[in-house]
């Protein structure tokens, strides 16, 4: 007689071919229905044909049919609405780099959005666990979908090239991209471009062509002796961008302060050219202090600085600057902690450098931030010039606030709840700055005092305020010229000392820093890698990225974005720039560094230390009150949807550091949001045996302490 599991082969393969043909069109239709997000024919056959291998091994291996509907669920179906949602929110798909990403944004969600989110990352790895249990004896078919999913990642750049779409020399956006490739390939690609990308070293005539093509020749990067050194206040005004722009919402009061309106109109309004919407703010961090374009789709100091660069804080810093890095969060958030010190930064002020007495959800407000830093800036003082680079994060996302200390200002109709407490956010961050501008000018009235904001905010998806304001930031090429322009520019307000506000016009991020140095008077230092007189301001077309699509900038002032290099002479020629940039930041950042000494300026590739300042315990866990504080043996307490059981823990103050719990020997992370913890524990072995167990706590830094005793009483009906 043949086995039970051999006679079902045939069924059990056929669940496994129908599941990805059935899901994956329905979670297209829920990602049109849901978000607007439209999938092609070509992109849904092509990620059903990618899943095939995977739902086929998993359904042979399955102990129940259900499994294979279940993992292609979370799998296929889940991929394309998470594309869809990252396109929806942020005007792009999701990336490869959006796995570490996303462990980045968990460490920013306050109070309840991080506790649903990391349940719901747990509940989903459970569900995965079980689709993916075989039955006995069935194992090995588990080996179709690794053997599948290796050849497809060794094979990739054939893959990827063999499936491109016959190109007309017309570049797509981002969202045609997707819906013509489906979810697969488009991070297939992705994956491509970024291994492509992290190897890439030019080489000496490589350099020595872009410089050329750059117009760069060697220089002293060093001041006249005639320069006479001003101290530089730039600050970086966290997700600030005009929401008066949306013309379907009409604002209670201007969200604005109205000093920051008046001074920011008084210098012309000028804007910042920002390369990303809704986040990666190290990406304009980036371009903002190196004069050069951030890589695409990625976030450069993870995945490409790994050299000293010659950036305006340590061109400052040659030139006698004490440069000043604020930043009140996780000091090791982007990568700062490492990529402040490769930028030339003397001094870093992360979070435990700053006393956390004033919280917008997750983050010190603004007010706190500057007045604190001030303080230490007159204690510290020590005859030096200074450049203070200082970003503000009371405007992050989500936009919380301390409602009882910043009550509502701004009112929005029609209703747009997340757009209310934005321009809220703002409201009172512009009347921080100002408050911060105006001090800082009275104890210096010859300062150079410049704040921006590094990009528009994201304000949900129902309702999406820049959609039903028609600015759709997923529209084809064709018709996102006026919108690109509309949401790229951020508000950038220049006071140049006495002289007060003054117009820099539209400056794209990675031209702000030579802008800058001009406006601190003659002989002032250059950077090697961008002329304060530069061909692009000038006779050479002046270009960006934005979303990662290249855009022009024609006679008339107006932005474009290129949708065919081959055919369209000026898109040719900024693409051309574009490539030598690129072959330029590449060698400064990951290279061999040949730019340095072709221009002369190989000092400023030399290492140079940064000292990350911390006032206040770089551990801190002051517990008010936990629980439980008894289980019966075998049963769980507070159990989640992954299983394990887990105990609450209410803090007195802001917690600091990465905390651990023990408890009979076993370890668990404990997860922060504001004045509330968790730790889950899972099943331990210890919850079946009654007694008394201490629970306790530990950071890394070796401090720690306990909270009291857990009692596992008798499990009902033991003797």
């Amino acid at each position: 007689m043949r086995p039970a599991w051999a006679a079902r082969w045939p069924l059990r393969l056929a669940h496994g071919l129908a599941a990805p043909l059935l899901l994956v069109p329905l979670a297209a239709l829920l990602a049109w229905g849901w978000l607007d997000v439209v999938y092609g024919p070509r992109a849904l056959l092509l990620d059903a044909i990618a899943w095939l291998p995977v739902s086929a091994g998993i359904a042979l291996a399955a102990r129940r049919a259900w499994q294979a509907w279940l993992a292609m669920g979370l799998l296929a179906a889940g991929l394309l609405l998470a594309h869809a949602l990252k396109l929806a929110m942020m005007g792009v798909p999701i990336v490869v780099a959006d796995a570490g990403n996303g462990i980045e944004l968990l460490r920013i969600l306050p109070g309840w959005r991080l506790v649903i989110a990391c349940l719901a990352v747990l509940a989903w790895l459970g569900a995965l666990f079980a689709a993916f249990l075989p039955a006995p004896g069935r194992a090995a078919w588990l080996l179709l979908p690794l053997a599948w999913a290796a050849l497809v990642a060794v094979q990739s750049p054939t893959i990827a090239a063999g499936l491109a779409p016959a190109g007309d020399g017309v570049e797509p956006t981002r969202a045609q991209r997707l819906a013509s490739e489906g979810g697969v390939l488009y991070l297939l690609r992705d994956g491509v471009a970024r291994r492509e990308q992290s190897r890439r070293t030019p080489g000496l005539e490589e350099v020595e062509a872009a410089l050329e093509a750059l117009h760069l020749a060697p220089v002293d990067p060093a001041p006249a002796p005639h320069f006479v050194p001003r101290n530089v206040h730039l600050v970086l005004l966290e997700s600030v961008w005009d929401v008066t722009a949306l013309e379907a919402y009409r604002f209670s009061d201007d969200p604005f302060d109205p000093r920051f309106r008046a001074l920011w109109e008084a210098g012309g309004s000028s804007r910042m050219l920002t390369p990303t919407f809704g986040g990666a703010t190290a990406n304009a961090e980036f371009e903002l202090l190196c004069a050069m374009p951030a890589v695409r789709d990625a976030v450069v100091f993870e995945v490409a600085l790994r050299r000293p660069v010659p950036c305006l804080p340590r061109l400052l810093r040659e030139a006698g600057y004490h440069t000043v890095a604020v930043h009140p969060f996780e000091a090791d958030f982007w990568s700062r902690d490492s990529a402040y010190e490769l930028l030339g930064f003397e001094s870093y002020r992360a979070r435990e450098a700053f006393e956390l007495d004033d919280l917008d959800g997750s983050y010190l407000y603004d007010g706190s931030t500057y007045s604190q830093f001030r303080r230490w800036l007159g204690a510290s003082g020590d005859g030096r010039p200074r450049f203070n680079y200082v970003v503000g994060l009371s405007t992050h996302y989500p936009y919380h606030r301390d409602a009882t200390r910043r009550p509502d200002r701004v009112r929005v109709e029609p209703a747009a709840p997340m757009l209310q407490d934005y321009a809220n956010a703002v409201r009172y961050a512009t009347e921080a700055f100002m408050d911060h501008a105006g001090a800082i000018l009275a104890e210096d009235p010859d300062a150079l005092v410049i704040a921006f904001g590094d990009h528009a905010p994201v304000l949900g998806v129902q309702p999406d305020p820049y959609r039903v304001s028609g600015l759709d930031l997923r529209a084809a090429a064709e018709s996102v010229d006026e919108t690109f322009a509309k949401v790229a520019g951020t508000p950038l307000l220049v006071i140049n000392g006495r002289q007060g506000p003054v117009s820099l016009g539209e400056v794209p991020m990675h031209r702000l820093a030579p802008r800058l140095l001009a406006l601190l008077g003659p002989g002032a230092p250059t950077l090697p890698q961008a002329r304060t007189e530069s061909p692009e301001d000038s006779n050479s077309v002046r270009a960006r990225l934005y979303l990662s699509n290249l855009m022009v900038q024609e006679e008339t002032g107006r932005w474009r974005v290129c949708r065919s290099s081959e055919q369209d002479g000026q898109c040719r020629e900024a693409a051309e720039r574009r490539r030598h940039f690129a072959t330029l930041r590449d060698d400064l950042v990951q290279g061999e560094q040949f730019a340095l000494r072709l221009l002369d300026a190989t000092a400023l590739g030399e290492p140079t230390a940064m000292k990350i300042d911390a006032e206040f315990p770089s551990c801190q866990f002051d517990v008010e009150d936990w629980g439980p504080r008894f289980a019966r043996a075998g049963d769980g307490f507070n159990v989640q949807p992954n299983g394990g059981s887990t105990f609450w823990i209410k803090l007195r103050s802001p917690a600091r550091g990465k905390h651990r719990l023990h408890v009979d020997g076993n370890e668990s992370g404990v997860l922060v949001a504001g004045l509330l913890a968790s730790a889950n524990v899972g099943d331990p072995a210890w919850l079946d045996r009654p007694g008394t167990y201490q629970l306790a706590w530990s950071c890394g830094e070796g401090a720690g302490g306990t909270l009291g005793g857990f009692t596992v009483t008798p499990a009902q009906g033991a003797p």
